[in-house]
């Protein structure tokens, strides 16, 4: 992987910025949906961001090409997450993204977007899908009821955007195929997460998530089942 950074810091009020960037990236046996073979990926992507006491907005886009194989890449991603304050103590906001699949696997062109290396909870602590091939809505509120008491609660609407593009993995796997398959929801992931801070040194979290499999998790074959994560800890700072 190599790349290029470029910032354009804060304003005198310190609520807007705006980054450029250029990241190459290279696999020697990367697999999608349609098949395995040498990926050398070009990316280039700008973020605007502004951060105020009532609406607040993340805003990226990128642009993918080169090749796998001997098929060229054309690949593309807009994500979004913006929010608004009622109150000093809500914020609702909403996330809303999309990345280019595959529209055709016998073509000599590779629409899969490729998102590099994504966080683990990119959609929740239970998600274990990857933003590549998808259509996301994830509406979320936030509230500070106390100055040591926060929270969070949202819900992942989870499509893909191409049907003949599978789903995939955090680190960039095929988790199921599209192959033969006609539908795009793949399925839906309430989650709530309360976090306490008990004293200066301590505090407490505890997040609570479902994943219910949709029609394309039960259409591309078993198992099919929905998943449940409930977690709690505790943290310490000496």
């Amino acid at each position: 992987m190599w790349g290029v950074y470029a910032v354009r810091g804060p304003d005198s009020g310190g609520t807007a910025g705006l980054d450029l960037y250029y990241l190459g990236y290279r696999r020697d046996e990367a697999s999608f949906d349609q098949g395995t073979d040498r990926e050398v990926r070009h990316s280039w992507g700008v973020r605007a961001w502004v951060m105020s006491t009532t609406v607040d907005y993340n805003t990226e886009a990128v642009l993918q090409a080169g090749t796998f194989g001997q098929s060229r890449i054309r690949a593309w991603t807009v994500a979004s997450d913006t929010g608004y304050r009622p109150v000093a103590s809500v914020r609702l906001g909403v996330r809303a993204d999309v990345t280019s699949g595959d529209a055709d696997r016998h073509d000599d062109r590779l629409g899969t977007f490729n998102p590099l290396f994504p966080k683990g909870d990119y959609f929740g602590l239970v998600s274990s899908l990857a933003p590549s091939n998808h259509i996301d809505v994830h509406p979320q509120v936030t509230i500070d009821p106390r100055p040591d008491l926060v929270i969070r609660t949202s819900w992942l609407f989870f499509w893909r955007q191409q049907i003949d593009d599978g789903i995939y993995g955090i680190p960039g796997n095929l988790i199921r195929s599209g192959e033969g398959t006609q539908e795009r929801f793949v399925g839906q992931s309430p989650g709530l997460e309360v976090e306490w801070q008990a004293t200066k040194q301590l505090s407490l979290t505890g997040d609570l998530s479902l994943f219910t499999a949709g029609p394309f998790i039960r259409e591309s074959g078993p198992p099919a089942e929905d998943t449940a994560y409930v977690a709690g800890w505790i943290t310490y700072r000496f």
